[in-house]
């Protein structure tokens, strides 16, 4: 994993924003790049080969504009794409949630996502469809695994 910022412009000192130390260690696009390890390229190829997509822990920040850009016109191009997004809202929001109250959640976050991308209102109403998000989902909560293994005696 690698953290920093989308680009130059999220680095506000101009001392540091031009330097290519600076940009190699924290431009996350700059290293995948210097470190030719092309993973920009395959998770490029993954992205456009997708039909659905389903994102976990990543940030919805400016700090991975690069991806999320990719992500918006991969949605564009077909109405049979599909986004998912699994959120985490804190402890606070476990299981207390109720379902009107997170479609409406849903419907803010889509609007966000989709307003911070500069998506005109017709576009926005077609990807609005094709987004969806899940939220404290306990999608890697391996405990359930472990329980089971309780169970089973030598």
């Amino acid at each position: 994993m690698i953290m920093g910022v989308n680009n130059n412009k999220q680095i506000y000192n101009e001392d540091l924003k031009n330097n290519r130390k600076i940009q190699t260690v924290f431009i996350k696009p700059f290293l995948n790049d210097r470190l030719g390890n092309l993973k920009n390229e395959k998770v490029s190829q993954f992205i456009d080969g997708s039909e659905i997509i389903c994102i976990y822990g990543m940030s919805l920040g400016n700090s991975d504009n690069f991806w999320w850009e990719k992500i918006v016109q991969w949605l564009k191009r077909s109405s049979d794409h599909y986004l998912m997004i699994f959120k985490y809202l804190g402890d606070e929001y476990s299981n207390a949630i109720l379902s009107y109250q997170s479609l409406i959640k849903e419907d803010e976050d889509i609007d966000d996502f989709l307003t911070r991308y500069k998506i005109d209102d017709q576009i926005k109403e077609k990807l609005s469809r094709q987004i969806m998000f899940s939220y404290n989902s306990d999608l890697f909560d391996f405990q359930l695994i472990n329980q089971e293994l309780d169970k089973i005696s030598v």
